[in-house]
């Protein structure tokens, strides 16, 4: 599943600065398996991350039933949108309601 509309990116904008999302594949995938309280319950990959971060993070949605999908956006329109200076492959989503906003534009 692929997306890259402006509704999509504003509730990415709004999940980062309510503090609700987890960067980069290492991060994200550990919170997923460690399966904490507020854990992340939706994963998102780059277009251009790479095809094993990729395969990494697809793998685990998979094994733990967390729904993952790629945006039309590239590591660095990701990494501005969310306010990092590095690049960012891979956000996790860690609140329900913004999980739910982001799988109705995913549609």
């Amino acid at each position: 599943m692929a997306v890259n509309t402006p509704k999509t990116v504003s509730l990415i904008g709004f999940a980062t600065k309510a503090g609700k999302i987890t960067f980069g594949c290492e991060m994200t995938v550990g919170n997923v398996r460690k399966r904490k309280k507020n854990g992340v319950c939706l994963m998102l990959c780059a277009s251009d991350a790479s095809d094993n971060t990729k395969k990494r993070v697809y793998d685990c949605g998979a094994y733990y039933g967390v729904p993952t999908a790629t945006l039309e956006l590239s590591c660095g329109e990701l990494s501005r949108i969310t306010g990092k200076l590095h690049s960012v492959a891979v956000i996790g989503i860690t609140d329900e309601g913004f999980k739910k906003a982001i799988e109705n534009t995913l549609s």
